[in-house]
């Protein structure tokens, strides 16, 4: 594969993610915008330059029809894109962990996860690696 190229991958990432309807789009382009062109460590009211930048963020994040999932296949999209450019033929890794999250000591009410003796549930990660044990990103979740 040669170099990582990162800025591509994230390119593709984001050019994956599809959220069925224009104005969504427009307006998740707009929020890639101001966060390229600003410190991403900044808050969102610091980081929009005008209420009416932060309220069509606050919609887009908070839309029914936006949710994890609408990202973790634009991800998932781009980076198989993205393996498809690559030249060389060496397979990437997937290293993959399970592990149990535990709250039984905080009074959280987790829904569904919570037990009478257990209060968390089970997280399984896998983190993709081109040949060159690169990471490339976290695959699933």
């Amino acid at each position: 594969m040669g170099i990582f190229e990162e800025s591509r991958c994230i390119a593709l990432q984001v050019q994956g993610i599809q959220f069925g309807h224009l104005d969504r789009t427009h307006r998740y382009n707009q929020v890639i915008s101001a966060l390229h062109s600003s410190n991403a460590s900044l808050s969102f009211p610091e980081l929009f330059k005008n209420q009416h930048q932060l309220k069509a963020f606050y919609r887009l994040m908070n839309n029914k029809s936006v949710n994890q999932s609408t990202f973790i296949s634009g991800y998932v999209s781009g980076l198989i894109a993205y393996s498809k450019e690559q030249s060389n033929t060496e397979p990437w890794i997937l290293v993959q962990d399970t592990m149990l999250t535990d709250y039984n000591s905080r009074s959280l009410d987790l829904g569904y996860t919570q037990t009478e003796r257990s209060n968390g549930f089970l997280l399984h990660h896998g983190l993709l690696l081109d040949e060159q044990f690169v990471p490339l990103g976290l695959l699933h979740q």
